[in-house]
């Protein structure tokens, strides 16, 4: 029997596809970066705020437009390192973490727990 965090069922969430856009200001995204700094990676590819946790690294990458500054976070993994079969090799770089986002149509904040 498989185990989940979360019952995505129960909430009746489903699949997102790979492009999430939470409001008009912030894109959620697997990600395809990886390397030393995939938030900024992340950043320079979209061209907007949001966040992913493709590299399972907790970091925030900023940039300053004319008339704002959008953010990309990339968020950690909740996988337990002791029983990882998959990749083994790469979880000593991975952090643990999550993030909550408070987010309105136009605005959003996000907060990284570093576990």
């Amino acid at each position: 029997m498989e185990k989940f965090l979360l019952d995505f069922k129960k909430y009746e969430i489903t699949d997102a596809g790979l492009y999430y856009h939470l409001n008009d200001e912030f894109l959620i995204t697997h990600g395809t970066r990886a390397g030393q700094q995939p938030a900024k990676g992340e950043l320079d590819v979209h061209g907007m705020s949001g966040m992913s946790g493709h590299s399972h690294k907790s970091q925030v990458a900023r940039k300053n437009l004319y008339q704002k500054t959008i953010e990309w976070v990339s968020i950690g993994c909740l996988a337990n390192f002791e029983e990882l079969t998959y990749a083994s090799t790469f979880a000593f770089t991975w952090d643990q973490s999550f993030a909550e986002i408070d987010y309105t149509q136009k605005n959003h904040q996000v907060l990284i727990h570093k576990i």
